[in-house]
């Protein structure tokens, strides 16, 4: 029999393996991510204008709807002085040098009629003493302010300031110095002296305003000089004397 044209060989399937149900399908080609945009000249992160110690921990303004209360803030920074700017001893207040010059001297009368009146002989001599004294301690005492600026960094200021307070403090002093306490017995100097220091001390502290360490390097600068220059005019004093005594013996030989 001859060919029959319509009879084509059978086609060929794929081969399938054992269990294999599904043919795997092939994955997608990934997806390219998309560009992100150029930065910009200027561009500011999210946290950049945030203060880095700022608290956030509490919220006065809620705090306060929700209890009620106020609520206390946090301390002012403290005032830090500038570079470079003079800090003063004698600072400017508590009236003018002439008004406080005046007051001593109404002092310092009345600590020479003090003096006068304890003194058991030549009441004059004491008067005097006194007013010399107040001088004398009067100039050291500036010289001490002088001094104690200089050791703190600090500059004096107007001098007739300066003079005008020690002026009323000495003064002060030597009221109290010149006062006789015969009831306190055999501490009646070292009570009187304690006390006229001590008013010393406290017109210093309310004329100057300073602190405790700087009026005590005043305090201790006044002393010392006050000391060293009454030691030189006591030693003055016994040489003139002692030569004055010599003078006489040496004219009669």
């Amino acid at each position: 029999m001859p060919d029959d044209p319509t009879d084509y060989p059978p086609e060929k399937k794929p081969e399938v393996q054992p269990y294999e149900l599904v043919q795997p399908q092939p994955e997608p080609p990934a997806q390219a991510e998309p560009a992100k945009p150029a930065a910009r000249v200027g561009d500011k992160g999210l946290i950049e204008d945030f203060d880095e110690d700022a608290d956030f921990t509490r919220d006065p303004e809620v705090e306060k709807a929700l209890k009620g209360r106020k609520v206390e803030s946090a301390p002012a920074p403290e005032t830090i002085e500038p570079a470079g700017e003079t800090v003063v001893f004698a600072k400017p207040g508590l009236g003018e040098p002439r008004t406080i010059a005046l007051i001593a001297v109404g002092v310092i009368l009345a600590a020479i009629v003090v003096a006068s009146v304890n003194a058991s002989a030549r009441w004059w001599a004491a008067g005097l003493s006194t007013a010399y004294l107040t001088v004398l301690f009067t100039a050291t005492g500036v010289v001490a302010v002088l001094v104690a600026s200089h050791l703190s960094g600090m500059v004096a200021g107007k001098l007739d300031l300066v003079a005008a307070r020690v002026f009323l403090a000495v003064a002060a002093f030597m009221l109290v110095f010149s006062l006789n306490l015969p009831v306190l017995g055999f501490f009646n100097r070292f009570a009187v002296t304690l006390l006229a220091v001590a008013l010393y001390w406290l017109v210093l502290t309310i004329m100057f305003r300073q602190s405790l360490q700087r009026i005590f390097i005043a305090m201790a600068a006044h002393f010392s000089l006050s000391i060293a220059l009454w030691a030189i005019l006591e030693l003055h004093r016994h040489l003139y004397g002692a030569a004055a005594a010599a003078t006489p013996a040496a004219g009669a030989q």
